[in-house]
């Protein structure tokens, strides 16, 4: 299982129907969240966070294949320090009726964290990167919150 944050381009990746990360930003410099689109496997399932809350629970359709930045992204800031090359991994977004807040569990969620690359931080706050591995029993407690909100999501899992 993975977590992805959203820092912008939420919209554009999800009526897009993917996820991108660059190889490398300009100055050569690799960043482990973008690589860890390399790990994706089919059967994954990816909780997409956008302002502090989970918002969608994703299955994959096509794991990572290389991929130029999307055109949808436009002109960014940010975006123009990053390399044009990437990698591209195709979801089904399964937008949440009603969004879970991780922040309001945090202290459940913390006991659960992983040592290093964690999604979160101790207080609960997202720490900055896109796409962060979910080790099981995290994963497994954010699914079943999000079921328990969402009745209709569970018929996907």
């Amino acid at each position: 299982m993975f977590y992805i944050v959203f820092q912008r381009n939420f919209k554009q990746q999800y009526d897009g129907g993917f996820i991108w990360a660059p190889i490398h930003d300009v100055n050569g410099n690799k960043q482990f969240s973008w690589n860890n689109l390399l790990d994706v496997e089919k059967e994954d399932i990816i909780f997409s966070i956008n302002n502090q809350n989970i918002v969608s629970v994703n299955t994959i359709s096509k794991t990572a294949y290389p991929a130029t930045r999307p055109a949808e992204f436009g002109k960014v800031d940010l975006i123009d320090s990053l390399c044009s090359d990437g990698y591209m991994v195709n979801l089904n977004y399964n937008l949440l009726v009603n969004k879970i807040r991780p922040k309001d569990y945090i202290n459940d969620i913390a006991l659960m964290l992983p040592s290093k690359y964690s999604p979160f931080k101790k207080n609960g706050n997202g720490n900055f990167g896109l796409l962060y591995k979910v080790p099981d029993k995290l994963g497994n407690y954010l699914l079943d919150k999000i079921i328990s909100h969402n009745p209709n999501i569970a018929k996907i899992f």
